[in-house]
Parts: structure tokens; C-alpha cells; sequence
């Protein structure tokens, strides 16, 4: 499956997260689903944090730049990876975690908060690793920053 295939796939999972999260703030609020959101993400973040750590550690500066990378195509976002002595930046173009809660129907100003909320919850959670997010895409069709 190419870039295209797996953004396409991964835009459609996230479709119908986003109408299960619509769902969620239609019944409970927006606060409510927020906090569940970021619940199941530290579950997910725990497992992924932890072999990214692993692997931070084994390989030299360029081969972790590129599982890093590897990892976001494998998921379907469209980034590039930028590495200095001290920072790894990953800048996404197409986000199918983005395109899929807008095909749902959430807004953009919406689904900026909840990737906020969770960028931030990773950063605190694993400041040795993640920095968090740098840039955040100002429109839909922009790009995002993570380090």
C-alpha cells in the first residue's frame, strides 16, 4: 500500500472516530469527550512513547530520523523529518487524523484543540522525548510542526 492508499485508509478510521467524538460532545460536552479522547491516548501514547524511547536510544541520530519518519507514512500522514543535534522536527502536510475529523464534520478550530490538548498531554507525560508541538497548521490545507 502506497502514501496515498494509507492516507486514505487512516482519513477513513479517523472519519468515523470523529462522528463517535461528535457523538460524545452531542451527549456529554465537549470538556467530557475531550478528557476521554485523552484518556485512550495515554493509553496509545504509553505504548508508542515507550518503543520510541527504546529505539531513541539503540540507533544513531539518522536511523531513529528515519523510523520516525517510516512511522508517520506507515500511518498515513504525509511528514518530513528534520533532525539537528538536539531536535528531531516532524513537519505533516496531509493529516489523516486532521482530514478525518473534518470529514466527519468537526470544525477546525475543533479538531486544533483536541490535537492541542494531546500534544500537550504527550509533552508532559514524556518530556525527555517529546517536545510537543512547535507550529500548528493555521488552515486546513497548512502544515503542522512536532519535536
Amino acid at each position: 500500500m502506497d502514501l496515498d492508499e494509507r492516507y486514505i485508509a487512516s482519513s477513513n478510521v479517523w472519519r468515523r472516530y470523529g462522528i463517535l467524538f461528535k457523538v460524545l460532545i452531542d451527549k456529554y460536552g465537549f470538556e467530557a469527550a475531550l478528557n476521554h479522547h485523552l484518556e485512550a491516548r495515554l493509553i496509545v501514547s504509553a505504548k508508542a512513547m515507550g518503543v520510541l524511547n527504546e529505539k531513541h536510544d539503540a540507533l544513531t541520530r539518522e536511523e531513529y530520523a528515519e523510523t520516525l519518519q517510516n512511522n508517520f507514512h506507515g500511518a498515513g500522514y504525509e511528514a518530513m523529518v528534520d533532525t539537528t543535534d538536539t531536535v528531531h522536527r516532524v513537519t505533516v502536510k496531509r493529516c489523516p487524523f486532521y482530514n478525518g475529523l473534518s470529514l466527519a464534520g468537526i470544525e477546525h478550530e475543533t479538531i486544533l484543540r483536541i490535537c492541542e490538548n494531546s500534544y500537550a498531554q504527550r509533552a508532559k507525560n514524556y518530556s525527555s522525548l517529546f517536545m510537543g508541538l512547535i507550529k500548528q497548521r493555521d488552515t486546513p490545507e497548512g502544515t503542522c510542526v512536532e519535536g
